[in-house]
């Protein structure tokens, strides 16, 4: 299986095209993935603006960071 990118956002739930990005994962299956997700929201929680939420995203979002690889 080719592995999947995704990428940790905060969200705030008024304006729902307003992010921060917050970390980006890759993975082979869903036990290490979910695990990985887990570990970076507790970690990095306290970063998150209050009353924004969690979100998470693959490439076909608009809000997916993507950076110049030289």
């Amino acid at each position: 299986m080719k592995p999947l990118l995704a990428q940790l956002h905060w969200q705030n739930p008024e304006n729902p095209e307003e992010t921060i990005f917050v970390a980006q994962m890759e993975w082979k299956d869903s036990d290490s993935f979910r695990d990985s997700l887990r570990e970076i929201c507790d970690r990095r929680r306290h970063e998150c603006p209050e009353g924004w939420l969690p979100m998470l995203c693959n490439e076909s979002a608009p809000m997916f960071v993507k950076a110049f690889n030289p």
